[in-house]
C-alpha cells in the first residue's frame, strides 16, 4: 500500500529544525523561512507563602450564654420586685366582689382617721404641758405651781434624790421650798415639788 502524497505546503525543514521548506508536492524546493514564532503562554508566578513565624491567630471569644429561664437578674431596681406583688395585689383586688371592695375601702379609711387623731392628740398633749408629766406642769396651775414641779425636772442636785429617799417626797419638798421658793407662794410651790417627784420617783420611796 503506497502513503498518500503530500501537498504542497510549508513544512519542517528537516535539514534546520529553526527554518520551514517550501514542498512542491514532488520535491523539497530551496526555499526557506524561518518558523512562526508561536505565542508564549504567560508563566502564572504561585502566590506568595505566608511567612512560617507568625503568631498564631487569637482564639475566637464565645459569646455569654444567657441566663437559665427563670433565674432573675443579679441586681433588679426597687420597683421591679415590686411589680410581681403589685399584679398579684391587684387581681386579688379585682376579683374581690364590689360590696367586699367597699367594705375593706371603709375599714382602710377608719383605720387613717383612728392614726390621724391619735397623731393629733399626741401632739396636742406635748404642747399643752400633759397635766403633771409636762415639763412645766401646766394644766391651768398657778405659777407657784410649776415653778415648783419645773425645778424637780431641771434640778441637777443629786441630793435631792438622796433626801426624798431618806425623809420621803413631803419632806424634801418643804425643805427645798425654804430655799426655791422665795417670793412665790410656798404651799402652791411644794404642791409642784410634789406632783413632779411622785412621776420621777421609785413606788418604793415614802410619800
Amino acid at each position: 500500500m503506497t502513503a498518500e502524497p503530500r501537498p504542497a505546503g510549508w513544512y519542517d525543514d528537516p535539514d534546520d529544525p529553526s527554518a520551514q521548506r517550501y514542498w512542491d508536492g514532488k520535491d523539497w524546493t530551496p526555499h526557506r523561512q524561518r518558523k512562526p514564532h508561536s505565542p508564549k503562554t504567560p508563566r502564572v508566578s504561585p502566590a506568595p507563602q505566608p511567612p512560617s513565624n507568625l503568631p498564631p491567630p487569637p482564639p475566637q471569644l464565645t459569646p455569654p450564654s444567657a441566663p437559665p429561664a427563670g433565674l432573675a437578674p443579679a441586681q433588679q431596681a426597687p420597683w421591679d420586685q415590686l411589680q410581681p406583688h403589685v399584679r398579684k395585689a391587684r387581681g386579688f383586688w379585682s376579683s374581690l366582689p364590689r360590696q367586699r371592695q367597699l367594705l375593706f375601702a371603709a375599714i382602710g379609711l377608719l383605720a387613717i382617721v383612728v392614726i390621724t387623731a391619735g397623731a393629733l392628740m399626741t401632739v396636742f398633749h406635748g404642747v399643752t404641758g400633759g397635766g403633771k408629766s409636762g415639763g412645766g406642769g401646766g394644766g391651768g396651775h398657778s405659777d407657784s405651781y410649776n415653778k415648783g414641779y419645773q425645778w424637780v425636772n431641771t434640778t441637777n442636785d443629786e441630793g435631792v434624790g438622796y433626801y426624798a429617799g431618806s425623809h420621803g417626797i413631803d419632806s424634801a419638798c418643804h425643805y427645798y421650798a425654804n430655799q426655791q421658793a422665795q417670793g412665790l407662794n410656798p404651799q402652791e410651790w411644794i404642791q409642784g415639788c410634789k406632783d413632779a417627784m411622785d412621776t420621777v420617783m421609785p413606788s418604793n420611796v415614802p410619800r
